[in-house]
């Protein structure tokens, strides 16, 4: 093999071992496990089936983290005091807490509840430490 055709098959190598696969920002996250995050920029439609999403942003937007049973605490996700947009995909009934460890006053959403705060509810956008499931 000549030296010209070893280097363009080394580069071609290197090139597909870098290559990225993307996902649109519109699709639904596939989950791995009882919770993520995804930071796409993407809408609520890539919240799981199953699962309670929170967004960093309104109407879905921004990064998103994903839940099946809660967090004590969001600091984990990246996401305390940074929820501004949750969907409840579940049948269950879930609670988000101003305080770590499920403390402070809280906020109760329905099953398959979609919310965005409409930004003039000083004190509960952008105010959130943990979440759980409360009842299903």
């Amino acid at each position: 093999m000549k030296l010209t055709t070893r280097i363009v098959a080394l580069g071609a190598l290197v090139a597909g071992a870098f290559s990225l696969t993307t996902v649109p920002a519109s699709a639904e996250i596939q989950p791995q496990g009882d919770s993520g995050v995804t930071h796409a920029a993407g809408g609520y439609e890539r919240c799981p089936a199953g699962y309670l999403c929170i967004f960093e942003w309104r109407d879905g937007t921004g990064p998103m983290a994903y839940f099946k049973s809660g967090s004590p605490d969001l600091r984990q996700q990246g996401m305390n005091d940074s929820v501004s947009s949750i969907w409840n995909r579940t049948d269950c009934f879930w609670s988000l807490y101003e305080g770590l460890n499920y403390t402070g006053w809280r906020i109760h959403y329905l099953p398959n509840d979609q919310f965005s705060w409409p930004g003039w509810q000083d004190g509960y956008e952008d105010n959130m430490s943990s979440l759980r499931l409360e009842l299903c």
